[in-house]
């Protein structure tokens, strides 16, 4: 981005090179690119969290990202580029992130998974991937030195405590794809010649704030097998209906309605992790993602609600 700003510096010709027609555009780009680089340099910016861990080190990958970000159409540049010293928000950096292209989430389609699916036609949990994030990340940094441990060995205590042997495969299978866990013999797929895993930056990052943030549960919970049938119905409605909202452009309308989606999915999850304890013969204190999940939703809630609202009175 700094070569970006260079360039626009130097160059004579700006429409012809760059199809900037006026001095204003040139500022707008200047200042907004300016804003990122800024972001960028601090370790605690939502921009820099996403891209640091979501891309392990790969610039490419990491402008690939990046275009996605300015291209999705949720970025309001004219906007962030007024405010020189602007700090995005993680709901303004995951979902063009997530889903640039598109209006709904597609894990086939992603970089990022969805630790909420349901991965086994038959005894299968919400909260699987989230166990396995959990347990290797609590592996990570122990005793051993390295972080890694018995594959084997790790979904035999699964098993045992659990008895969801397969869909802790497929998790694995669907980690080991995407970046979240590493095998130490460099295995991108899971099979029987994986010999230990450990939890990536990438993991622990998905683990310890994306999964429990507003915009993924909003997009992931669409994708979602559901035990429920009324929400499940009401999901489907609300997909069509949050289109006409975006058509129609009601921005608070559509927020609203996001928001009831996210509320009403966290409690069916609150739900069900409830019924496991007794399923699953676990401790009270095993009850914890739901929980979570609640506490950082309501805390988000009304930093969302403003921010659609301002869109909203600037429409």
């Amino acid at each position: 981005m700094e070569y970006i700003i260079e360039e626009l510096k130097y160059t004579q010709d700006l429409d012809l090179e760059f199809n900037i027609k006026s001095d204003s555009d040139l500022i707008t780009i200047k200042n907004f690119l300016q804003i990122c680089t800024y972001q960028l340099k601090h370790d605690k910016s939502q921009l820099s969290l996403f891209l640091r861990y979501a891309t392990h080190g790969d610039v490419r990958q990491a402008l690939e990202f990046f275009k996605g970000f300015l291209k999705s159409g949720y970025t309001n540049v004219d906007e962030i580029s007024k405010h020189k010293y602007w700090t995005f928000q993680s709901h303004q950096v995951i979902k063009p992130m997530m889903i640039p292209d598109r209006i709904f989430y597609d894990e086939t389609l992603s970089r990022i998974p969805n630790v909420f699916q349901l991965r086994n036609d038959h005894n299968s949990s919400h909260f699987t991937g989230l166990r396995i994030l959990d347990l290797l990340n609590n592996k990570f940094g122990g005793q051993s030195s390295t972080g890694f441990v018995d594959v084997k060995f790790f979904i035999q205590e699964f098993e045992e405590k659990f008895s969801l042997t397969k869909e802790c495969e497929n998790y694995l299978d669907l980690f080991l794809r995407k970046g979240l866990i590493e095998s130490s013999n460099r295995l991108e797929e899971y099979s029987n010649e994986v010999d230990q895993i450990k939890i990536t930056a990438f993991g622990k990052y998905m683990f310890e704030s994306l999964v429990f943030n507003f915009s993924y549960i909003d997009l992931v919970c669409l994708e979602c097998g559901i035990y429920d049938e009324e929400l499940n119905n009401f999901l489907i409605r609300s997909a069509s209906e949050e289109l006409k909202l975006k058509n129609n452009r009601k921005i608070m309308d559509r927020m609203n309605l996001r928001i009831e989606r996210a509320e009403r999915f966290i409690e069916y999850l609150e739900k069900q992790e409830e019924n496991e304890v007794s399923e699953f013969n676990l401790e009270k204190a095993d009850i914890k993602y739901s929980k979570k999940l609640k506490e950082v939703f309501n805390i988000e809630k009304e930093k969302i609600l403003a921010s659609a609202t301002k869109n909203a009175g600037e429409k």
